[in-house]
């Protein structure tokens, strides 16, 4: 299971034939013939993109990049809380609503991890 699992839902798709074919001689979009002069587009189809619970939200999902698939300690979820606090360590696309989301769900995170940490240490 990956924790901090947000994903933009356009790369979760199940569209057997995603790219789109530019043909530069017609004109034409197509999906299934060979382009021999033209380019292609990844564009999966929005019937094969998964409906998604909350809406995706880039913080996390840079969050989830930097930490990768390790152990996590509360202290370094604290660390990237009090980063976010700061408006130049934000990326350009990030918005106040995003980052102030990503504050609450690290601080749940960084606390659950804490309690449980509490309970090996008295087991």
């Amino acid at each position: 299971m990956t924790i901090l699992g947000s994903r933009d839902p356009r790369d979760m798709h199940t569209d057997p034939e995603p790219w789109e074919r530019h043909s530069v001689a017609t004109g034409l979009l197509t999906r299934h013939a060979q382009v021999v002069e033209g380019f292609v587009s990844f564009l999966p189809r929005k019937e094969f993109i998964p409906v998604v619970t909350h809406e995706y939200n880039p913080v996390l999902a840079t969050v989830g990049r930097v930490v990768g698939r390790r152990n996590l300690y509360g202290d370094e979820l604290t660390e990237w809380i009090v980063r976010l606090r700061n408006m130049d360590t934000w990326h350009p696309r990030w918005t106040p609503e995003h980052v102030e989301h990503a504050t609450v769900v690290l601080r749940r995170l960084a606390r659950y991890i804490r309690s449980q940490d509490r309970g090996r240490a008295s087991a």
